[in-house]
């Protein structure tokens, strides 16, 4: 039986400058991704609590706007005009 010699080696492949300059590029372009989405986060966290308290100043108007305009009639008059924009554009220059 003959003896089969394995070389291995243990050096590294040689990375050829273009390729370096590449990595470098990618590195970059992520770090500049992470700072943005860290800023994303930041302005994030300070406007939630505005969003909160918007949202409760405005509930109640919007309720009171949904009971007084979401009657059946209120919506099926949408609907007609919604199917007759062309007609309805055309009396509003009429006019």
């Amino acid at each position: 039986m003959a003896k089969k010699s394995a070389k291995t080696s243990s050096k590294a492949p040689k990375m050829l400058p273009e390729s370096v300059e590449a990595i470098t590029k990618m590195a970059q372009q992520v770090d500049d991704i992470y700072k943005r989405i860290e800023r994303i986060e930041t302005f994030l966290g300070d406007m939630m609590p505005i969003g909160g308290k918007v949202s409760k100043e405005v509930g109640p108007e919007i309720n009171e706007l949904r009971e007084k305009f979401e009657r059946d009639e209120t919506l099926e008059l949408l609907k007609k005009i919604g199917d007759n924009i062309p007609t309805f554009v055309e009396l509003l220059s009429t006019m």
